[in-house]
């Protein structure tokens, strides 16, 4: 099996960003460096940099993050730096895929698809997709996509 250098990039630096927000003996300068590397790669390669980034960072398998992981993914949402790079990715998502946006985000965000598996398919008729749109549309118009 041959596998992408970049999902193998973007795997190692989701791997290492995960680290550095569970321990507590990072700076916070060496925190933002790591996940810019990972916002720059996701800038690059959209939908490998997300599905990466949900298996390995959101859905880490922590299930008491702690205090600390809490803190650092506060200071991260607020620099100014991941701030810069969190728009860029908007804007590139919202010119590369304006109509399967929603669907796309559905799919990674409820584990349909991961960057080593595909789950079965559902079974999902055309009126379940639109439906689906639909909800999820109604949902992004309270928060703004991706986040």
């Amino acid at each position: 099996m041959i596998i992408n250098p970049n999902v193998l990039r973007i795997r190692d630096y989701a791997i290492r960003l995960n680290n550095t927000l569970n321990t507590t003996t990072r700076s916070n300068s060496m925190l933002t460096v790591e996940y810019t590397n990972l916002l720059k790669e996701i800038v690059k390669h959209p939908t490998n940099g997300f599905l990466i980034k949900h298996q390995y960072v959101d859905n880490s398998g922590f299930k008491n993050k702690g205090h600390r992981h809490a803190c650092n993914v506060e200071f991260l949402k607020n620099s100014k730096e991941v701030i810069d790079l969190r728009n860029e990715i908007i804007e590139k998502i919202n010119t590369l895929y304006p109509k399967t946006k929603i669907l796309r985000k559905y799919i990674i965000m409820n584990d349909r698809v991961t960057i080593d598996y595909v789950k079965q398919k559902k079974g999902y008729s055309l009126a379940n997709k639109i439906g689906i749109f639909f909800q999820k549309l109604h949902d992004n118009i309270k928060k703004p996509f991706w986040e």
